[in-house]
């Protein structure tokens, strides 16, 4: 059941150097979720804030530690918001990508996290042409669902191991999806995208997509229709411009006319379905092992940070 009730309180876990805080009051919330942040030691002012969307079976506050995204925080100075999801609204914690009524504007989960938005920017100093969003797993496919559904609040965002926006609209339809069953045109993936914002005329977000290559529960075909989604609403080629080899990794440019990456994929090798992560490796030392995160050698939160332009 989605009707639960918070109690109106605000508490304080640490979290290396910063601190997370749940925030109880930001407004309408049909998702019922709970709003976590992450607040850095030091952060400057105006500064960008990364929205973070845990996977099914993880809190918010794993994800944002295991990751390595709140280290990144802390050494940049940059807010983490984290969108929480219960086990009422969702007994394995997933985000709910896969309902219709959830991933359409001002409506159920997803608008709770626009909301969620809308309190961190008139509470803290962030600047608006600076923030993102990412996530795993259903995470991700909430991530990918909001940047098409309000691209005028997102700079750019990340995906790691989702589903195409629009893919499933029913619970029937998910499974389908996260095995590859569901497969579109350019044109109808484009459609998913621009249908949900139809006035928008402005820049839409560049778009980082993550895939494990040996990844059983969302195939990899998903990463494919995902470039094809993402690469036909920017208006460029769905051949990649450039591939290079990032830590033993392919990484796929898709670029404009300016050699601008407007999206990128990642295909991570010998994966499975989590994040990547690099423990204790060089050249990036990020996260902790723990359920759907993976030792890849490559950390997924840096390289995404600086395709935001945040990290340095």
């Amino acid at each position: 059941m989605k009707k639960l009730l918070f109690l109106a309180l605000i508490f304080t876990f640490n979290l290396n150097a910063g601190e997370i805080q749940t925030d109880a009051e930001f407004g309408p919330n049909p998702g019922n979720l709970l709003m976590k942040k992450y607040i850095p030691k030091k952060v400057r002012a105006n500064a960008p804030m990364v929205v973070l969307l845990h996977g099914c079976l993880q809190s918010a506050e794993e994800y944002a530690s295991s990751s390595g995204w709140a280290k990144l925080a802390e050494e940049n100075g940059f807010y983490l918001l984290l969108p929480s999801q219960t086990t009422g609204n969702n007994g394995m914690r997933c985000f709910t990508w896969f309902e219709n009524a959830d991933i359409t504007r001002d409506q159920g989960e997803i608008y709770s996290i626009h909301n969620m938005i809308k309190k961190m920017i008139s509470t803290h100093s962030i600047d608006t042409k600076k923030v993102f969003v990412t996530g795993l797993s259903a995470g991700a496919s909430m991530t990918g669902s909001l940047l098409a559904v309000y691209p005028e609040t997102f700079n750019a965002g990340a995906i790691v191991a989702g589903i195409p926006h629009g893919c499933a609209r029913a619970v029937s339809n998910s499974f389908m999806c996260m095995f590859g069953f569901r497969t579109g045109s350019v044109e109808s993936w484009k459609n998913e995208v621009l249908k949900e914002a139809p006035n928008y005329t402005g820049q839409r977000p560049r778009v980082s997509i993550w895939q494990g290559a040996n990844d059983q529960a969302v195939k990899p075909v998903n990463a494919t229709e995902l470039v094809e989604q993402w690469t036909s609403v920017h208006g460029i080629n769905q051949e990649a411009t450039k591939k290079e080899v990032v830590e033993g990794h392919d990484r796929f440019l898709y670029q404009n006319a300016k050699k601008e990456t407007l999206v990128e994929m990642y295909m991570i090798s010998g994966a499975s379905h989590g994040q990547p992560i690099s423990p204790g490796n060089a050249p990036t030392d990020c996260g902790s092992n723990g359920q759907y995160f993976v030792d890849a050698n490559i950390c997924a939160a840096y390289h995404i940070g600086k395709f935001f332009n945040i990290v340095k």
